[in-house]
């Protein structure tokens, strides 16, 4: 917390008598509505603490523009609480503000997460979540782009169990091998005489993907 002056009791005071007939219906509202008091009384209630404190404290910040820390302003607004001098009337005020920013805190956090969750891609449409979040740590985006899913969408290629299977299914393999069973069958040529050798195809391959190997799966993306 910021280094304050002694604390200003009798200017907090006088600030309170002047916007005590507002706070007071303020929080007469929140009773009789069942709810937290308005951000408006909040930040009166707040201008009137940062009285006692002073204009660089967090509470007048937060008088001022509605906005400050606001673990600061808890160890503000708790040693005026525990004061001597502070009045009850203006304890009850600080009981109220200490729940409406509680309140705010847990507003703010479920909007970070619902936030985070409108980020996260939907399966149907961006297909794995697993696979977007490998894409983003390619660097080719900002996780914050705003065009971040639609380039994952672009270039995500497939998810693979393995790096054989991904030959398989980002070439022609499949049908160079039908090709090349019956090549065998009428020649009579034993499978396993003749098989594919997948290590070079897998070094083209990378000429046109990146393949990712994470928690046991290999990802393709566009190059």
């Amino acid at each position: 917390m910021n280094e304050h002056k002694p604390l200003d009791s009798e200017r907090m005071m006088r600030s309170g008598k002047n916007f005590e007939r507002d706070i007071t219906a303020g929080i007469s509202t929140a009773q009789f509505e069942a709810r937290e008091i308005s951000t408006g009384i909040a930040r009166m209630i707040a201008h009137v603490l940062g009285r006692a404190l002073g204009t660089h404290s967090e509470l007048a910040a937060f008088g001022r523009m509605g906005e400050a820390n606001h673990e600061l302003m808890r160890a503000e607004y708790l040693e005026l609480y525990n004061d001597s001098n502070t009045p009850s009337s203006i304890r009850h005020w600080i009981d109220w503000f200490g729940t409406y920013l509680v309140e705010r805190e847990d507003l703010e956090a479920l909007a970070e997460a619902e936030a985070a969750r409108e980020q996260e891609p939907e399966k149907a449409e961006f297909g794995d979540a697993d696979a977007y979040r490998v894409f983003l740590t390619l660097g080719i985006v900002e996780p914050d782009a705003p065009d971040a899913m639609q380039r994952f969408s672009d270039l995500f290629a497939g998810e693979f169990a393995t790096l054989a299977e991904a030959v398989r299914g980002l070439s022609p393999l499949e049908d160079w091998q039908a090709d090349l069973d019956k090549w065998r069958a009428e020649r009579g040529i034993d499978p396993d005489v003749i098989r594919f050798n997948l290590k070079p195809l897998l070094g083209q391959l990378e000429y046109g993907y990146q393949l990712v190997e994470r928690n046991d799966r290999v990802y393709a993306f566009v190059k």
